[in-house]
């Protein structure tokens, strides 16, 4: 999948996902601006993980329809209260998508919400994580809130005329939303992680700040859905898991599960580990750290209506793959 043949576009089904039913339909003006945006996004999560390419690229080759059940990203709460939901509620709700029920996450001191796209677009579900970052133990806030300040309280968003979503530029918004906006050192870093030792409790949640801090708010991760795959030897998602592993994917395992959740409660999720990338600290140093993965999703019907939402002990188990 090189370059020229990237565009999200030319793999994602134009037909919109069966699990979503969000009647908002906003006009052609904004949907090109949100299209275009996504279409940023991907091209630059696809560049970070090489895994998502390669999967594609393999299911592609079995004649799969791929569509793109959610994607996700991770953000705090900042030392006024801010915090990244509030943030990307305002600009989602601005281009039709309708806020799902919160999620709370309780190990990884996270509140979550989901937005539900247009039901008459391609776009996905997305699944915005806020860490709560005062409930950390205080040594690991001494160390995060210098970096974090009031990026949240002080809108992020203020310069993006979001009162009229046709006017916004969707290449400030991707660099907005793919660029971190935390300056720290590799000292910092590694000091964080550190306190996973003192406070082994703690440990999850730490390892999802140090992630954060470094990667901000771009895309954690893409979901495949397997539902609309249209291939039967993909009957269920341990079938799609045994085709993967013997393809050589390393797949996420949370306490000696690869599958997260059951038919029985009307959701399946699986993952790859994450990419590594190399990242540059403030002081120069380098370091290998886990990036961004690709997920993949199996739904089922709920007295035949369609599960639309997501379960927390899922996204506990899923939230693991970038702990390289």
């Amino acid at each position: 999948m090189d370059k020229n043949t990237k565009s999200s576009l030319s793999f994602i089904s134009s037909e919109p996902s069966p699990f979503v039913i969000n009647p908002n339909s906003p006009p052609a003006e904004h949907r090109a601006v949100f299209t275009q945006f996504r279409d940023l996004a991907l091209d630059a999560y696809l560049q970070r993980t090489p895994y998502a390419q390669e999967v594609i690229q393999l299911l592609k080759e079995n004649g799969a329809e791929i569509v793109n059940d959610h994607v996700a990203l991770r953000g705090f709460s900042d030392i006024s209260g801010g915090g990244v939901r509030m943030m990307m509620r305002r600009l989602l709700e601005a281009y039709g998508f309708k806020r799902g029920n919160e999620i709370l996450i309780s190990p990884l001191l996270l509140n979550c919400d989901w937005f539900e796209p247009p039901q008459d677009s391609n776009w996905p579900k997305i699944f915005v994580s806020e860490q709560q970052v005062n409930e950390l133990p205080e040594d690991a806030q001494e160390i995060m809130l210098p970096i974090i300040g009031n990026y949240y309280s002080n809108d992020p968003l203020e310069e993006l005329p979001l009162n009229q979503p046709a006017q916004v530029d969707p290449k400030a918004l991707f660099t907005l939303l793919e660029t971190s906006p935390w300056v720290f050192s590799s000292v910092q870093h590694d000091a964080l992680l550190a306190l996973g030792e003192k406070y082994p409790e703690y440990l999850p949640a730490l390892q999802y700040a140090a992630w954060t801090l470094v990667h901000g708010h771009c895309w954690n991760h893409f979901t495949v859905l397997l539902n609309t795959l249209g291939l039967s030897e993909f009957k269920d998602l341990e079938a799609l898991n045994d085709y993967l592993r013997e393809q050589k994917f390393p797949m996420n395992s949370f306490q000696g599960k690869e599958v997260q959740g059951s038919s029985e409660k009307h959701l399946k999720q699986s993952s790859t580990l994450a990419n590594f990338i190399t990242h540059e600290f403030s002081d120069g140093v380098r370091k290998e750290l886990g990036g961004s993965f690709v997920e993949f999703i199996e739904r089922f019907f709920v007295d035949e209506e369609p599960f639309r939402g997501f379960l927390a002990n899922n996204a506990r188990g899923i939230f693991a793959s970038t702990n390289r």
